[in-house]
C-alpha cells in the first residue's frame, strides 16, 4: 500500500516524495502487464530489472509467440493483451491529466523553484513511460503478426507480408493514436506550464522588487504578525496582476486561487481597518504633541517640530500606498466576483452593471476615508512648515478668531432668535471655525477651547437643532472627536454611548413603521435609563471634584468629562434633530428626555465653576 500526501483541500502536494511514490506505483503496474503478457503464453514470469525499458522486458515473449501456430491461441493472445495494454495505457493517461489537473489547483504563491524540480522529474517519468508503452506495443504488435501469419497458414501466403499488413492491425487500432495523443497533451501542457512559471519568475522578481519600500514602513510594523503577512502577500499578488496587465501570462484564476483560500475578503478589510486606524491616529497624535510644545521654548519647538515632519512625511507614503492597494484590490474583487453580472463591465472601469457586492461598497468607503485623511495630512504638513514662534508666542484668546467665534457665540444665546436669524449665525460660526483649522492651529489651549465652543454652540442650538444640519460641522466635529479621542476611550463612557446609539436607532426605526404606540413602554423605560446614567456622571463629578487638592489633576479631570459631555450631547442633539421631522410622534418622543437635558446642563455648569 502506498500513501500520497495531501494538504487536505484535495489537493496532492507536489514534492520529490510524488515521484518516488509514482515511480513505484507505475512500476507495480508494469508488472501487472507483463505478467498478465507472459501467462498468457504459459511462461514462467522472469525476475525484471525494472530500470529496464518495457519492451526489453517482453522480448523473450517474441520467441514463444513464434511457436504459437494456433488460430484459437493466437485470438486469446490478441484479446488478452488489448486488454492489458490498454489497462496499463488508461493508467498513464489519467496519471497525465491527473498531474496537470492538480497542478492548476496550486496556487501561484507555491510555485517555487522545487515546485519546478519536481514537475520536471514527472515529465521526465511520464514520457519515458509511454515511449517505452509505445515501443511494447509495436513489439507485441509485430509478435501478434508472425502468430497470425503461421495460424492462417497459406491462406494469404501467394500476397507478399508487407502487403498483408496494410492497413491491418491485429491489437486495438485504436492504442498507438491514443499513445501519441498522450504524448502530445503531455508536451502542450508541460510546455504550457513551463513558460507560465518562466513568466511567473520574471513577475515575482518585480513584485519582490516593490515590497522592499515597505522596509521603512514604521506603522505597518505595528500590526500584527498575521495582519502584515496579508498585506504583502495581497500586495504582492496584486502587484503582479498590474504588472502582466498587458501580458496576461498568469491567468486571471491563478491569482484568484493563490489569494482567495489565503485571505478572506473580510479579513482583509479588517487588516486595511486597522492599518487606515493606526495611520489616522498618527496625524491626531502628532497634531496634539505639537500643540503642547507649542508654548514652550522656540528650541523645543523646532525640535519637535522636525521630529514630526520627518515622521509624518513618511507616514504619508504608507497612506499613499494604502489608498493604491485598497483601490486594486477592490477591482481585483469585482474582477474575479462570481456573480457574472458584477464581473462585466461593457467596457467602463467604473460602471459595475450588476450590484457592488458589500464588502467592496466597504472597500470603497474605506478608500474615500484614505483620500480625506490623506488631504488632511497635506494641510498638517504644510502647517508645520509654516509654524513659527521665534517672534513670540501670541496667546490664543488675544487672536481676532478667538474674538470673532465669541461674538458669534453670544449672538447665538440671544433667546429671541427666530430660526433663519439662528442658521445665519450657525453659518457664520462654521465659516469661522473652518477658517481656525483645530487640526492645524498651533496653540497649546486649542482643544479645551474648541470643547467650550462646540459645547456652548449645541446648547444654544436646541430649539432648532441646526448645527446637525450643516454637512461642515459635522466634519469639524469629527476633526475635534479625533483630537479628544484619548480622553473618550474608556469602557464606562464607551458603553454608555454604546447602548445610546442602539436604543435611538430602535426609536427611530419604530417612528419611520409607525409602530410608535406599541413601544412606547420602552421609550419610557429608555429615558428612564439615561436620565439615571446622567445622573450617575453628575454624582461622580461632584463626589470627585472635592477630593483632587492638586491643581493639574483637576483641571484635567474636567476637561476629560467635558470632552465626553460634549459627545452625548452631539449624539442626542442628532436624534432631537430626526425627530422633528415627525411633529407629533417625535414632540412625545422628545418630552421624555428634557429631565435628561436637564441633568447634562447641570454637569456642565459643575464643570465650568471649577474653571
Amino acid at each position: 500500500m502506498s500513501l500520497t500526501s495531501t494538504d487536505f483541500r484535495g489537493i496532492t502536494v507536489i514534492d520529490h516524495e510524488l515521484i518516488e511514490q509514482l515511480t513505484a506505483f507505475l512500476g507495480e503496474r508494469e508488472r501487472e502487464l507483463t505478467d498478465a503478457i507472459y501467462q498468457s503464453l504459459g511462461l514462467d514470469v522472469p525476475s525484471e530489472d525494472l530500470d529496464a525499458p518495457l519492451a526489453e522486458r517482453l522480448q523473450e515473449v517474441t520467441d514463444a509467440v513464434a511457436s504459437t501456430s494456433s488460430l484459437d491461441a493466437y485470438r486469446t493472445l490478441q484479446h488478452t493483451w488489448n486488454e492489458a495494454l490498454w489497462r496499463y495505457l488508461e493508467i498513464l493517461e489519467g496519471g497525465v491529466s491527473q498531474l496537470f489537473q492538480q497542478l492548476d489547483q496550486v496556487g501561484i504563491d507555491e510555485w517555487t523553484y522545487e515546485l519546478s524540480q519536481v514537475v520536471d522529474g514527472l515529465e521526465v517519468l511520464f514520457r519515458e513511460k509511454m515511449s517505452s508503452h509505445t515501443d511494447a506495443v509495436i513489439l507485441l504488435e509485430n509478435s501478434l503478426w508472425r502468430c497470425s501469419s503461421k495460424a492462417r497458414g497459406a491462406t494469404l501466403g501467394w500476397l507478399p507480408q508487407s502487403l498483408q499488413r496494410v492497413g491491418s492491425f491485429l491489437l486495438d487500432r485504436q492504442l498507438l493514436p491514443n499513445l501519441r495523443k498522450s504524448q502530445r497533451f503531455l508536451q502542450t501542457r508541460y510546455g504550457g506550464w513551463q513558460s507560465r512559471y518562466a513568466e511567473y519568475v520574471k513577475l515575482g522578481a518585480q513584485a519582490e522588487q516593490s515590497l522592499k519600500k515597505f522596509e521603512s514602513f514604521a506603522l505597518l510594523r505595528n500590526l500584527s504578525p498575521e495582519s502584515q503577512e496579508q498585506f504583502l502577500l495581497i500586495y504582492r499578488i496584486l502587484k503582479i496582476w498590474e504588472v502582466d496587465a498587458k501580458e496576461k501570462a498568469i491567468l486571471l484564476q491563478d491569482l484568484t486561487r493563490a489569494l482567495k483560500p489565503r485571505v478572506a475578503s473580510e479579513e482583509a478589510l479588517g487588516m486595511y481597518r486597522a492599518y487606515y486606524s493606526l495611520l489616522h491616529d498618527s496625524l491626531f497624535d502628532a497634531s496634539r504633541a505639537l500643540k503642547l510644545v507649542s508654548g514652550g521654548s522656540q528650541s523645543h519647538f523646532e525640535s519637535a517640530k522636525s521630529e514630526i515632519h520627518g515622521e509624518l512625511v513618511g507616514t504619508r507614503k504608507e497612506l499613499t500606498t494604502l489608498g493604491s492597494a485598497l483601490a486594486r484590490y477592490r477591482e481585483f474583487l469585482l474582477r474575479t466576483d462570481p456573480n457574472p453580472y458584477v464581473r462585466s463591465r461593457w467596457g467602463f472601469a467604473e460602471w459595475v452593471v450588476g450590484p457592488e457586492p458589500t464588502i467592496c461598497r466597504s472597500l470603497l468607503r474605506l478608500e474615500l476615508s484614505v483620500e480625506g485623511l490623506a488631504v488632511q495630512y497635506q494641510s498638517f504638513l504644510e502647517a508645520v512648515a509654516k509654524a513659527d514662534i521665534s517672534s513670540g508666542f501670541q496667546p490664543l484668546d488675544k487672536t481676532p478668531a478667538h474674538s470673532e467665534i465669541e461674538g458669534i457665540l453670544r449672538m447665538m444665546g440671544q433667546p429671541l432668535n427666530s430660526r433663519h436669524v439662528m442658521a445665519s449665525h450657525v453659518d457664520r460660526l462654521v465659516e469661522a471655525l473652518r477658517r481656525f483649522d483645530e487640526l492645524n492651529a498651533m496653540y497649546p489651549e486649542t482643544i479645551p477651547f474648541i470643547t467650550n465652543v462646540l459645547s456652548r454652540a449645541l446648547k444654544t442650538d436646541k430649539k432648532y437643532h441646526l448645527l446637525h444640519d450643516n454637512a461642515q460641522f459635522s466634519q469639524l466635529f469629527c476633526v475635534h472627536r479625533d483630537l479628544i479621542n484619548p480622553m473618550l476611550r474608556q469602557e464606562d463612557h464607551d458603553a454608555v454611548v454604546a447602548r445610546l446609539r442602539t436604543q435611538i436607532a430602535k426609536i427611530l426605526g419604530w417612528l419611520v413603521k409607525g409602530h410608535l404606540e406599541k413601544h412606547m413602554a420602552d421609550v419610557d423605560i429608555f429615558a428612564e435609563e439615561v436620565t439615571h446614567t446622567f445622573q450617575g456622571i453628575l454624582d461622580r463629578c461632584e463626589d470627585t471634584l472635592p477630593t483632587l487638592a492638586i491643581e493639574s489633576e483637576r483641571e484635567a479631570f474636567v476637561e476629560t468629562q467635558r470632552s465626553r459631555l460634549l459627545e452625548l450631547r452631539y449624539i442626542l442633539g442628532t436624534y432631537y434633530r430626526r425627530l422633528l421631522k415627525y411633529p407629533a410622534d417625535g414632540r412625545q418622543v422628545r418630552g421624555q428626555f428634557v429631565a435628561a437635558d436637564q441633568i447634562l446642563d447641570a454637569v456642565e455648569a459643575a464643570l465650568v465653576s471649577v474653571k
